[in-house]
Order: C-alpha cells, then structure tokens, then sequence
C-alpha cells in the first residue's frame, strides 16, 4: 500500500503503517503458533501410485506379518474383539541403509489403504520449548481420530534418542511423551511402523513389548528377491530380448535394493541417450564397475545387531512336516 501509485490506496501517516505492520506481524505469529500446535488434516489416505505389495520384491515373511497380523485384524475389529487381540502397537523395521524398508511401509499403507502419514524427525521439530512434545499429543490425537491409522517415523532413532546419552530435558520430555502415546496404541486403531539403520541408539524403552512389539530385520535382498527386483525394475522398459534375469540375480550378491535401483536406471539412461535398448553387456558392465553400497563392515555390523534384537522378538520357523 505504501508504495502504491494510487493515492486513495497509499497510507494516510505513519501511524497507520506501523498499525498495518503490527497487525500483519501478530497475524502471522498467530499462523506459526497454530502450525506449531499440530494442524490436523496430517493423515489421509494415500494415493494408489502403485500396487501395494506387488512391487515389493521378495520379503515374503515381512509382507505376511503385516498382512496376517495387522490388515487382517484391522479388516476383521469385531472378530479379533472376540478372540481378545489387537494389531501390535508398533514395529520397528531396521537394517542396512537402501534395503528397502521406507518403500515396504509405504507399500503397506497402499495394501491397507487406510489413513496414513509418513513422518520425519524435522516434521516435529519446534521452536518452542515442549513444542515438539504437542506436536506428538497432536498427532496421535488425530490418528485415534481418524482410525484404522498407520503412522511411519522415518529414521526412529533420531526422535526417540536414548535418554541416558541426552543432556537436554525438552528432547526427554518428546521421548517421554512418544511412549505415553504408544502405550497400547494398537487397541485405538492406530498402527507404529518405524524404520532405523541404527536400533542400538532407540530409548531402550520403546523397544518393549506393549510399545513396539515385533523388530524385524530387513536384510539385504537374497537371490529371489534380486531376481523379482530386477523383474519389475526392468517391466515396460525397452529391453533386448536375451536379458538374463538369473545371471543378473546371481552377479549382484550383497547388493542392497538401492544399488540395483541404481544398475537399471544408468542402463536405461545409456541406452536412453543412445536411442537404444537396455542390454544385458551395459547392465553387466555396470555391475563390474560398481561396488555393492554395504561394505563388509556393515554387514558384520548388522549381523552383530540382529544377535541383539532378535532374542525376545525372534519368529521360530516351523520345522519340515510340522505345524
């Protein structure tokens, strides 16, 4: 308005400029503190862009627990009331960086088609001293709501710190909050699904049963689940016809899903730029030239952590000929 070229528009002092500016100034103070209470309208549900489990390659135990032990039961509320069980409050999927364990959530959500929300640590980060604790209330809040709610906190870890490594009583106060929200979540609906490549720095807290019930280790694919990835990376994409899926598979071993990812997407871009077809020499090159992204440190390193975690929450495999 100020520097308006029209008279009847402009200010008629100063006075009244600096009202305008007060105002503005409480308007939006007024906003932020509204977005930093926790706006509802955070879950919905989310868009089909894809199949639902069908694009995950592999991971069938992973696929079978959520379907059986969670869509089931939420599909089925009176049914599972009668035999006195609930979904599990949570789960932690945790392994090696890029094996897919974002992607097996999201999918999830796609299979159930319920209300969902994927959230990162910075989603409920706040300026405001226990801002981020009403942030968490607000959240939970709006998935009783609005249940049957699958909530997936990306990189668990960094929300829910060990208390005993935090010198900082508001991040106590969210760790504190989260797990008076997860307490028996489950029986309101609403479904916990974290991921993590770092389980050993979680509150030791979140981690018992009645919070996050099943841990489950997300490995890198094996040898089925390299064939299926390459399978349906590789579907409606202009390849030659002798591409060998197998030796494909076979040549990858201790690749993460992320690094196979990578080998069809530079061969489609090679044969992109080219105006050609993807073929089995450029894939096969760029495996030769391309190391797996999980150093043997790594694995050593989770193999270390599964030991850890898999005592209490460990699935037996039924032996041959038995149920």
């Amino acid at each position: 308005r100020a520097l308006s070229l029209n008279e009847e528009e402009q200010f008629g002092s100063a006075d009244e400029f600096f009202q305008a500016l007060l105002e503005e100034k409480q308007g939006m103070v007024r906003k932020f503190r509204e977005r930093e209470a926790g706006s509802p309208g955070l879950l919905e549900k989310p868009e089909h862009k894809g199949k639902g489990f069908t694009d995950v390659a592999g991971m069938q135990f992973i696929k079978d627990l959520l379907l059986y032990d969670v869509l089931q039961i939420l599909n089925d509320r009176e049914g599972a009331r009668q035999y006195g069980i609930s979904i599990p409050n949570g789960i932690l999927l945790y392994g090696p960086p890029g094996c897919g364990k974002t992607f097996i959530a999201e999918k999830f959500a796609e299979e159930a088609s319920y209300n969902y929300v994927f959230i990162r640590s910075s989603d409920l980060a706040s300026i405001y001293i226990h801002g981020s604790q009403q942030k968490i209330g607000a959240l939970f809040k709006e998935a009783r709501e609005k249940s049957p709610s699958i909530i997936c906190f990306d990189e668990l870890d960094a929300l829910v710190q060990n208390r005993d490594d935090i010198n900082n009583a508001s991040m106590s106060g969210e760790v504190n909050e989260f797990l008076s929200q997860l307490n028996n979540c489950g029986k309101d609906g609403i479904l916990v699904i974290g991921t993590t490549n770092r389980p050993d720095l979680i509150d030791p807290a979140v981690l018992r049963k009645g919070r996050i019930d099943k841990m489950i280790y997300v490995p890198p694919p094996d040898l089925d689940a390299r064939l299926g990835l390459f399978r349906i990376l590789l579907a409606g994409k202009p390849v030659e016809p002798e591409i060998d899926l197998q030796k494909l598979a076979d040549e990858t071993e201790g690749r993460v899903c992320s690094d196979i990812d990578f080998i069809v997407s530079e061969a489609a871009r090679i044969a992109y730029n080219g105006r050609n077809m993807i073929s089995m020499s450029s894939l096969c090159a760029i495996i030769s030239n391309t190391d797996s992204s999980l150093t043997s440190e790594q694995a050593e390193y989770y193999e270390k952590v599964k030991k850890t975690y898999e005592g209490p929450f460990k699935h037996k495999k039924n032996p041959i000929g038995f149920k």
